[in-house]
């Protein structure tokens, strides 16, 4: 029995542990979960070691976040030994938030093997890191208890802290050919904190010898040390502490107010800040929690829930102006007319008119850099004839920022003969995506969106809201082009299809989104699609919900709606009038179109449908009739996701059990759009008899175990690879050397 007494006892002071410290050790969950195993935080790992002197911001940010962990589990242990001395053998007390702050370093380190500036390893080494830093903690304590009685500042001391300060300056501006220099520096820093936790010790024991008058401290400090239960001892490093907080909160706020220092930060440092508030914040209300004697977790979530009955934070910002009136759009069938006349001397001269259809995937900046880079180099190559032949963009999510780049700088520059050596479109287009619109977009999420649920009034400026001032302010430094090319502030009403002035020089453009309460496919077009409703088989024109003729819409918000992603971006509230309904509205929510389909190939498919359908009505004349023979429609898919068979594995029988229509709904996100992507490409075979009508140009090849991280901004690595992908594609190179011989 007494084993079984022992081992109960080693149980309840683990799981004791656990709950005391889980502010803490939340905290290195996330990061483990961000960092170490998503690959899109690995590359933002990259992006920050990529620019000079970034790296340094990383360092002071992890310092604060272990700082701050550290400390308060600190107080938290100290608040909990006064009240239940008990609770904890005295061990656990010192030692699990030294753990915590150690295992902050042991966990970048591992997650910096992982990324793309070391060559990768077996699991099995990085597991055993993590297993080995335990006994090597406790080691290095028992060594630093033994040799460092207390701080001295002596050759030693500044030695130490010049090398660390000298390979922190070298990793940050010349990490080419150094990369285990960052290793070797989280080490050193490492080896420093644990110096400093426990000779502070030390110092705190001879310092509560000493007189507390002697403890120089200003009286509100004191004040509130003393009603905070600091110890006398603990005053000076409190006050250090407070003004450590200070800083991050001012970095921390200052980021959700401003694009341009957002992006300086870049989003690895801001994550960490962030974190390092929310630890803070999570260990002062678990400290408050165990002095007052209930748990105050439980009370800010039954607010939080509560409040949000009677507030709304996630409407879409439509804008007012005067001569939005989205019920004069035209409808397919009188853009297509105007779109034969306006091209009716090049197709009477043609053999065969190419008419392309362009499918884009969903996934962010990987997707829109890609997009946009395969449509500019087709724009390019051809001299500026490629978008004459453009009938319809199509996309969601990031497929739809890279079609609307494209479609901007295709309305800016028109399709006048350019000089397919210059590669204006290209060089415009990947100078805009490359940008960064995923720091501030976090910095609101991680910031007003979290402490905002508390605020019993509706509120604007969500994290939806920051991603497209993210996208209208990109890129970063002088950015003149963006004013005058690619400018996301356009707004809807100036690019529809006005069937009181017809003109057809620009495609049409779908972005494709989802409204969230019953999954029905919705769409935000340039043409009427509610006057083709039933052709459409019923999709939400969103356009058609505002009623009030002076409402307009962005096309940043436009974009944003189609890629509302959840966690990142929330669902967008757009209310409309109820039919038949007096004083009614209808409060729709839309989120990402990936949810249903995420390539645009739903719309397309019904759209190619409807345009046979008219070329075979009567009413044309013989000249129509004669043209309408030569148009060919043509399909170009781009996708930006790995190809081949998914490998299915083995499900636990109690997620089977507890989570089967969840996990069967996340793996149906998946398989709509696959399912979509192939009835349109059976359906273009069926009617032309061939594959060679369907173009699918594939980011990845097939089988490939390349990642390309899927986010809001990527690092010049994958960046670089992208660009060199772009000329390596066998199918594209064939498409764009097809059409400089056939395009006119």
């Amino acid at each position: 029995m007494p084993f079984a007494k022992t081992s109960s006892h080693i149980i309840s002071c683990i799981f004791r542990s656990v709950w005391l410290f889980f502010s803490g050790i939340l905290f290195l969950l996330a990061c483990f979960g961000a960092f170490v195993t998503l690959t899109q935080g690995k590359d933002l790992m990259v992006l920050s070691s990529e620019r000079p002197g970034n790296f340094l911001f990383f360092l002071v940010a992890l310092i604060c976040l272990v700082l701050v962990c550290w400390y308060g589990a600190r107080l938290v242990a100290a608040a909990r030994q006064e009240i239940t001395p008990g609770y904890l053998p005295v061990f656990l007390f010192t030692h699990v938030p030294r753990l915590i702050g150690f295992s902050f370093f042991t966990l970048f380190i591992i997650a910096f093997l992982q990324t793309a500036l070391f060559s990768p390893l077996r699991t099995v080494f990085y597991s055993g890191i993590f297993i080995l830093s335990f006994p090597y903690y406790w080691l290095l304590s028992k060594f630093i208890e033994s040799k460092f009685k207390q701080i001295v500042f002596n050759w030693i001391f500044f030695g130490a802290i010049l090398l660390i300060t000298l390979v922190s300056v070298l990793v940050s501006f010349k990490l080419k050919n150094n990369e285990w220099l960052i290793i070797a520096d989280l080490l050193l820093i490492q080896w420093g904190f644990l110096v400093f936790v426990i000779t502070r010790r030390k110092w705190l024991n001879d310092a509560a010898a000493k007189s507390a008058n002697q403890l120089q401290v200003p009286g509100l400090i004191k004040t509130l040390s003393q009603k905070a239960g600091i110890s006398p001892a603990e005053e000076l490093f409190h006050l250090v502490f407070v003004v450590l907080a200070l800083f991050v909160l001012i970095v921390y706020t200052w980021s959700t107010f401003s694009v341009p220092f957002a992006v300086y930060i870049t989003p690895f440092p801001f994550v960490l800040l962030a974190f390092t508030v929310f630890a803070g914040v999570g260990a002062f209300i678990t400290h408050r929690s165990i002095r007052w004697g209930f748990n105050i977790h439980l009370l800010v979530f039954i607010l939080v829930f509560i409040i949000g009955f009677w507030t709304e934070r996630h409407k879409v910002n439509l804008v007012h102006s005067d001569t939005a009136n989205f019920k004069q759009r035209a409808p397919l069938k009188q853009y297509f007319k105007t779109w034969m006349e306006e091209r009716k001397t090049a197709i009477d001269t043609s053999s065969s008119y190419p008419v392309y259809f362009v499918l884009a995937d969903g996934g962010a900046s990987r997707s829109g850099y890609w997009v946009a880079s395969v449509l500019s180099r087709l724009q390019d190559e051809t001299g500026g004839r490629f978008g004459k032949h453009l009938f319809c963009l199509s996309g969601a999510s990031g497929g739809s920022v890279g079609n609307a780049s494209f479609y901007l700088l295709l309305k800016k520059r028109g399709n006048e003969n350019i000089n397919p050596a210059d590669s204006s479109y290209l060089k415009d287009a990947r100078a805009y995506l490359k940008s960064d619109f995923l720091t501030y977009t976090a910095s609101r999420m991680l910031g007003h969106d979290f402490f905002v649920q508390l605020w019993p009034f509706s509120t604007a400026g969500d994290r939806a809201a920051a991603l497209t001032e993210a996208l209208e302010q990109a890129p970063e430094g002088n950015g003149i082009f963006l004013k005058d090319s690619i400018n996301m502030n356009t707004r809807l009403s100036a690019l529809m299809t006005d069937q009181r002035n017809i003109r057809a020089a620009m495609p049409v453009l779908c972005i494709n989104t989802t409204r969230m309460q019953d999954g029905r496919p919705s769409v935000i077009s340039t043409i009427n699609i509610k006057a083709n409703e039933r052709e459409f088989n019923n999709r939400l024109d969103v356009l058609d919900l505002l009623q009030d003729t002076t409402l307009d819409m962005k096309l940043s918000s436009a974009v944003v709606l189609g890629a509302s992603f959840p966690y990142l971006s929330p669902a967008g509230r757009i209310d409309g009038k109820v039919k038949n309904v007096n004083d009614s509205l209808s409060v729709n929510y839309f989120v990402d179109g990936g949810y249903v389909d995420n390539s645009g190939a739903g719309v397309v498919h019904e759209m190619i449908i409807q345009l046979r359908k008219m070329m075979n009505e009567n009413g044309w004349d013989d000249a129509s009739k004669a043209r309408l023979a030569k148009l060919n429609i043509q399909v170009i898919h781009i996708t930006n996701g790995p190809s081949g068979d998914m490998l299915v594995h083995k499900v636990n029988p109690f997620i089977n059990d507890l989570a089967a229509p969840l996990t069967t709904l996340v793996g149906s996100f998946g398989i709509q759009t696959t399912v979509n992507d192939s009835r349109l490409k059976n359906y273009m075979r069926d009617f032309t008899g061939n594959d060679i009508n369907y173009w699918d140009i594939n980011l990845y090849r097939p089988n490939e175990p390349l990642k390309y991280s899927m986010n809001w901004v990527i690092s010049k690595r994958s960046l670089d690879s992208m660009d060199n992908r772009l000329y390596q594609h066998r199918d594209l190179n064939i498409l764009a050397t097809k059409m400089k011989t056939i395009l006119r």
